[in-house]
């Protein structure tokens, strides 16, 4: 049987009897019941709220329903040992015992079980709750950190073998020397393919796209986190392969055979900046690659130029 948290002499349980309403423990015809029912009235604090509870030794019990009285009281003590331990309570939704009890003895004072019950219903409704907010936060934790792990094994494989312009631009050039010919300007955050090096001079043979040359190194990063630039710009390079290129259109290949002569300027566009484009009466034959590039075939090796002279 449970033990209250605060036992309520008799003279002190009239009182409170009244203080509840006159029609819970006042309707009783029954004397002794009624007194037997007083003496047993306690407080709990169930659920941060502060109730009366009723609890009448089986020996006091008055009351042709007296086995259901018992069973009752036993159950919502075992509720309040199960609310102490932040344990679940399988509450059913109707009460049989109590709908039982209230057609066999109208006269018992049902309502302080009711109540009790009310709130471990509360309880019951406020656990559930904040061991699904829990769930969910570490399901959502979960989820966030599967991503990251994904996310970053796709960068990694992304980033595998590629340097990264680190200032505003570098120059694509055809040699590994400063004296080389300007292809294009590669410009900053875009990825370049690492395709080799050579120890006698600062610069790197490299890839973009279709198209290969030399770049100085001190113009590249070996990680996008060391290049010096806005966030949202970091963002957008580590988010794909990334590059701002810009070709030399006066730039024609050493091993190109052509006569120069100019039929037409056209202007374009490259991310804000203007170019003038020359095209040339030539007789080279010029392919498209698989994947758009356009080159010529010298000596058994492709030549790539601007894509335009495979219009």
């Amino acid at each position: 049987m449970l033990t209250c948290s605060a036992q309520i002499a008799p003279g002190s349980a009239i009182e409170l009897g009244a203080g509840l309403g006159r029609g819970i423990v006042g309707k009783i015809k029954d004397g002794k019941k009624k007194k037997s029912i007083e003496s047993s009235i306690s407080e709990l604090e169930i659920n941060g709220s502060m109730i009366k509870v009723l609890r009448v030794p089986e020996n006091k019990i008055i009351s042709d329903a007296k086995s259901y009285i018992v069973r009752i009281q036993n159950q919502l003590d075992n509720f309040y040992e199960l609310y102490k331990n932040n344990e679940h309570l399988k509450i059913p939704y109707y009460f049989d015992d109590i709908t039982t009890l209230e057609a066999l003895d109208k006269d018992w004072a049902t309502e302080y079980y009711e109540n009790e019950l009310k709130e471990y219903r509360k309880y019951e409704q406020k656990l559930t709750q904040t061991e699904k907010r829990i769930k969910d936060s570490t399901e959502t934790a979960k989820r966030a950190e599967q991503k990251r792990i994904a996310d970053s094994l796709a960068f990694a494989e992304r980033v595998q073998g590629y340097l990264f312009v680190n200032k505003e631009f570098t120059l694509l050039k055809n040699k590994p020397s400063d004296k080389g010919k300007t292809i294009g300007k590669v410009y900053l955050g875009s990825y370049l393919k690492f395709l080799g090096y050579n120890d006698n001079t600062p610069y790197v043979k490299v890839g973009l796209e279709d198209i290969e040359g030399f770049v100085n190194k001190n113009d590249l990063s070996d990680s996008i986190d060391k290049i010096e630039a806005a966030n949202a710009d970091i963002a957008t390079y580590k988010s794909r392969r990334y590059y701002k290129y810009e070709p030399n259109y006066d730039y024609i290949p050493e091993q190109q055979n052509v006569t120069p002569a100019v039929t037409s300027r056209v202007t374009s566009e490259t991310k804000g900046s203007s170019t003038q484009k020359q095209t040339y009466k030539q007789s080279t034959r010029y392919i498209r690659g698989p994947r758009g590039g356009c080159y010529y075939m010298s000596g058994g090796s492709k030549i790539y130029v601007d894509r335009s002279y495979c219009n």
